[in-house]
């Protein structure tokens, strides 16, 4: 009978140890999800806190986005919360085409790179355009 009983605890580690592994995997991915949504939410709230200044102080957006965030900031929202870009001969954005396709952006490293209906669609990163 001692022999069952030994074997039985075994049993119950095994089922315990496993319980535990399963409980911090799915910790793991809740707080993978968390970090993911606070950073997105940061992200958010750095955009917000431009345009306020931007409107505020009259300095262009633009320029404070591409001096204050990084590419990849932007790209990570799926809606960015921003003015529109108004695409006119004034702008001192360059016309970009390629594939039949029109693109504005300006000429420097780490620019965002907008489409015709100025949505963000990649940045332009040494003299060529990455695309999401």
């Amino acid at each position: 009978m001692i022999i069952m009983k030994k074997l039985n605890l075994n049993n119950v580690t095994d089922v315990f140890i496993e319980s535990v592994n399963k409980t911090h995997l799915e910790l793991l991915d809740a707080l993978k999800e968390v970090k993911n949504e606070y950073t997105i939410n940061m992200i958010d709230e750095k955009i917000k806190l431009l345009m306020l200044i931007s409107e505020g102080e009259g300095l262009d957006f633009n320029i404070l986005k591409n001096k204050y965030l990084k590419p990849k900031e932007l790209m990570q929202l799926t809606e960015i919360i921003q003015p529109k870009v108004q695409l006119t001969d004034d702008n001192i954005m360059d016309k970009i085409e390629l594939n039949g396709k029109q693109y504005y952006c300006e000429s420097k490293e780490k620019s965002i790179v907008y489409d015709m209906n100025s949505n963000p669609v990649g940045y332009y990163k040494n003299g060529s355009i990455a695309f999401d």
